[in-house]
């Protein structure tokens, strides 16, 4: 009994776990679509890189490298 207990806990762990996440990402996406600034745009998208899944998490990262590229290239005039 009370390792059937223990099962359904750890069960119930892991999918409130899951579900907090996807609610995290969903966070990120839509602030991403808000953010006006490159700077807001940069920290948005490191912290999908971190929390996206495995298949997600390139294009973010690929999102920022391109925009970290433009503005080095923007501001490479100082």
């Amino acid at each position: 009994m009370k390792k059937q207990i223990l099962l359904s806990s750890i069960f119930l762990l892991l999918v409130g776990q899951a579900m907090a996440q996807d609610n995290t990402i969903d966070s990120l996406k839509l602030a991403l679509k808000k953010a006006k600034h490159d700077t807001s745009r940069c920290h948005i998208l490191y912290e999908l890189s971190i929390a996206a899944s495995d298949d997600e998490w390139p294009q973010y990262n690929q999102q920022l490298l391109t925009l970290a590229e433009k503005n080095a290239v923007t501001n490479s005039s100082f």
